[in-house]
């Protein structure tokens, strides 16, 4: 991959607010294969990759990497549902961690660096997609995670709040 000016002299965008958090933008589907690209996955394995997230069958037509295997893909991509687009991520990177594990680092960093600059709301750590913010996002109609408790008995529990330490 070629090291760009930005990335040889320290130059980054801000961290945005977090806008994104449920959605996956044009510009992210597109990014996670060019990111992919430049990392060294050919369209091709980025075709079976995604054919396998997606449960669908490769346009057996076609056979070229470019343009053919690459606007399919691109299209794959673009016409599936947001959540699949992170499933998407997701695989790709275990894809790449088969072979040199530095190919799969430098795409989640490229990803994370991505996700940072737009304001969209997850992360790549160690080949899963979480949250990334201070404050995780919740649907109205989504139920509320427990607090986990302490398990030091230095605290006060919630079942004894004025037991005696």
């Amino acid at each position: 991959m070629v090291e760009r000016f930005s990335e040889r002299h320290g130059y980054r965008d801000e961290a945005q607010d977090i806008t994104v958090r449920e959605d996956a933008p044009d510009s992210l589907r597109y990014a996670i294969l060019l990111i992919s690209q430049d990392v060294g996955m050919t369209p091709t394995t980025m075709r079976r990759v995604i054919s396998r997230v997606l449960l669908v069958p490769p346009d057996r037509n076609n056979w070229s990497d470019y343009p053919n295997i690459w606007e399919e893909v691109t299209s794959l991509i673009g016409e599936c549902q947001w959540y699949k687009v992170y499933d998407i991520a997701e695989a790709l990177h275990t894809e790449l961690s088969k072979g040199f594990s530095n190919n799969a680092d430098m795409f989640a960093d490229k990803l994370n660096e991505f996700f940072t600059e737009r304001g969209i709301g997850w992360q790549l750590r160690d080949g899963k997609i979480i949250y990334r913010g201070s404050e995780v996002v919740v649907r109205d109609d989504a139920p509320i995670p427990p607090v986990p408790q302490r398990e030091s008995s230095n605290f006060l529990s919630p079942a004894a709040p004025f037991s005696k330490i």
